[in-house]
């Protein structure tokens, strides 16, 4: 199954629809039951759709780009654009030719800024950097997965996430250095040509962090994800290590007015939806 992306360049809100890009490829990373949750994962997009959804906020535009594994985001800015988060390996020459064939310049994504350390999120950093030439950027609390190349421990809270759990340490990817170590609880992204701030939202990790556009959006990798039988409910994720923790930085995130929040699983979610659920029970 083959699907065709297109971004169209010149519309306020623009949104278009393909078939999920089914890959298998002969050898995930990894174990060989990561290869049967990649099958698994296949499989499951025979009955589901990959997309690209784009919008406008003031100057800067968003592009989301949907896999079965994950979602990654473009934010373009004066002078080009910022990808948070990278999806997973196996998507990465896929995703390289989809963003080529739409005509967005690789060599103008300035910065490769990772929300946490989970390798549906980094997998394909150290692939796109080699493409792009910008620097991958991660919290420091969460440096040790991409360095590793493998995922962050994992905090199940029931069953299900500790047999999910057991799937997902299995899996692995090569792994690399960070070029730029976030610090502290929050950082400007101007340099790189967005109006936005990179904010420390722990919870699901201890180095989960967020992209703020003040009153526009809050894109949060998996603070808050669609709910598993309803993606656009918003939800806790799996593997929370401080429900306290996400809580809070949900309301840290409520400071800066975004009206909507974009997830790395599910969604988009309206900020009321979230803060109703998070905060008000």
């Amino acid at each position: 199954m083959n699907g065709t992306l297109t971004v169209p360049p010149d519309l306020p809100v623009r949104k278009v629809y393909s078939c999920f890009y089914l890959h298998i490829p002969h050898r995930s990373p990894g174990y060989p039951i990561a290869e049967f949750m990649v099958l698994a994962s296949a499989v499951l997009g025979l009955a589901l759709r990959c997309r690209v959804k784009g919008r406008k906020l003031n100057n800067q535009s968003i592009v989301a780009l949907t896999f079965i594994s994950g979602r990654a985001y473009l934010i373009q800015g004066k002078d080009g654009w910022v990808l948070a988060d990278t999806s997973s390996p196996w998507n990465g020459p896929r995703l390289v030719r989809r963003l080529e064939r739409q005509g967005i310049d690789l060599s103008k994504i300035r910065l490769i800024l990772l929300t946490h350390g989970h390798i549906d999120h980094f997998g394909n950093a150290l692939r796109l950097k080699a493409r792009t030439g910008a620097p991958i950027a991660i919290h420091e609390l969460d440096a040790e997965a991409p360095r590793k190349g493998r995922n962050m421990p994992l905090h199940p809270r029931n069953t299900f996430e500790k047999v999910l759990g057991f799937f997902a340490s299995k899996t692995r990817t090569r792994g690399f250095e960070p070029d730029v170590l976030l610090k502290g609880d929050e950082g400007d992204l101007e340099q790189y040509g967005i109006a936005a701030k990179w904010v420390r939202t722990p919870g699901h990790t201890d180095g989960s962090v967020s992209i703020a556009l003040p009153g526009e959006a809050a894109l949060v990798g998996d603070l808050v994800v669609g709910r598993f039988n309803a993606l656009k409910r918003p939800a806790y994720p799996f593997w929370v290590k401080d429900e306290h923790q996400a809580r809070e930085s949900i309301r840290k995130l409520l400071d800066y007015a975004p009206t909507t929040f974009l997830s790395g699983h599910g969604g988009p979610f309206k900020a009321d939806g979230v803060r109703g659920l998070f905060l008000e029970k």
